[in-house]
C-alpha cells in the first residue's frame, strides 16, 4: 500500500525539472544514477508511456579531477572548451574549460512518471501520516497495520523520526523565454556558478542559480523571492549560456530535503521494521527507480543491498 497526502505529490517531486543524469560528487550516487538513467531509458517497455528525453549534458568540472574521474568512470567522456561550445554556441568559457559530457542524459516529467508508478501499485491511499507506531500507522484516515514500513516522505521524515539530521532547503528555479528559439538542446551544470539549467521547449529554458540559499520551516509561509535575486539568475544565464532571454520569468518555487554532508539517508530503524529513504538534496527523481528497486529487495530479503550500503544514517 502506498499513502500518500495529496495528488499530484505535493513535495519536491512537484517542483523538481526532471533532469536525469549520472555525475555525482560521491561514487554510490554515481552508481545509483546510472541504473536509474537505464530504468529511464527501459521506462516504455516496463512502466508506461515514456516521457524521456534524450538531450545529453555537461557538468563543468574545471577544478574538480575526482568528479571527472567518476562521471568518465560511468561513461561519460572529458570534453574541453571547444567542444563544449559546439554543443553550447553561445557559451562563453576558455578553450582550456573542461566539462564531463552525458551523451545518454536528458530529462523526464516527474509528476507524470509518478502517476505512472502508482498505476501500478495495488491500493493508493490519500491521507497524512500522524504517527508511527510498531505495527501501526495513524493516519487522518484512520489506523492502519503494518508490518514493514519505508518513510520516503523528504522533508517531512523527521516529523515521524526525529532524530533523523533531515532539514527542508528552499530551490527556486526560473522558466526563462528565449529570444531567439532555437532546437532543444543539452542540460548543462556549473556548480562554481551554481548554475542549472535545461531546455524545456524551443523557447523556454528552465535555469536554477544559487538555487540553495535560502532555508525554510515546514507548516510555514516562506518568505517571497526577491526580484534581485531572479535578475541575478537571468544574467547569470545570459552572461554564462550566451542566451538572451526577454520578459520577466516566471519563478518555480520548491524545497527538498537536505542532510548536512549531502548524501542520503537509505537505512533501516532498530526495529528492524521502519525502512528509511530522504535527504536526497536535490537528486532524487534521477535516483527513485534504482533506490526503490534496492529497497524492495532488502524489505523482501532482510539483507542490505550493497548499492544501499553507503547511506546509512549518520548524527
Amino acid at each position: 500500500m502506498t499513502i500518500d497526502g495529496a495528488v499530484p505529490p505535493s513535495g519536491a517531486t512537484q517542483t523538481s525539472t526532471g533532469m536525469v543524469r549520472v555525475t555525482h560528487h560521491h561514487p554510490a550516487l554515481t552508481a545509483l544514477a546510472a541504473e536509474g538513467l537505464a530504468a529511464f531509458q527501459r521506462w516504455g517497455d516496463e512502466v508506461g508511456e515514456s516521457t524521456f528525453v534524450r538531450t545529453g549534458c555537461a557538468f563543468r568540472v574545471d577544478s574538480q579531477p575526482s568528479l571527472a574521474d567518476a562521471g568518465i568512470a560511468a561513461g561519460g567522456s572529458l570534453v574541453d572548451g571547444r567542444a563544449l561550445r559546439s554543443h553550447f554556441p553561445g557559451l562563453r568559457c576558455p578553450d582550456e574549460a573542461l566539462a564531463v559530457w552525458e551523451d545518454e542524459a536528458g530529462h523526464a516529467d516527474p509528476l507524470q512518471c509518478t502517476r505512472q508508478y502508482l498505476g501500478r501499485v495495488g491500493e493508493t491511499r490519500r491521507a497524512f501520516v500522524t504517527a508511527l507506531r510498531a505495527g501501526h500507522l495513524d493516519t487522518t484516515d484512520g489506523s492502519i497495520e503494518a508490518d514493514r514500513v519505508i518513510i520516503a516522505t523528504g522533508a517531512w521524515a523527521p516529523e515521524l523520526v526525529p532524530e533523523l539530521p533531515v532539514r527542508p532547503r528552499r530551490i527556486v528555479w526560473q522558466r526563462l523565454r528565449v529570444r531567439h528559439p532555437r532546437s532543444i538542446g543539452p542540460s548543462y551544470i556549473d556548480e562554481e556558478e551554481s548554475l542549472y539549467a535545461r531546455w524545456e521547449a524551443a523557447d523556454t529554458i528552465l535555469a536554477s542559480t544559487n538555487c540553495k540559499e535560502f532555508d525554510i520551516h515546514l507548516g510555514e509561509e516562506a518568505s517571497p523571492i526577491s526580484s534581485s535575486f531572479l535578475a541575478r539568475g537571468r544574467t547569470t544565464v545570459t552572461r554564462r549560456l550566451g542566451i538572451e532571454v526577454v520578459g520577466p520569468s516566471e519563478p518555480i518555487d520548491g524545497f527538498d530535503a537536505f542532510t548536512p554532508d549531502g548524501i542520503p539517508i537509505i537505512d533501516v530503524c532498530e526495529d528492524g521494521k521502519t525502512y528509511l529513504a530522504t535527504g536526497f538534496c536535490g537528486v532524487g527523481f534521477k535516483l527513485a527507480p534504482s533506490v526503490g528497486r534496492h529497497l524492495a529487495d532488502w524489505v523482501l530479503t532482510g539483507d542490505r543491498p550493497g548499492p544501499l550500503a553507503a547511506f546509512a544514517t549518520r548524527t
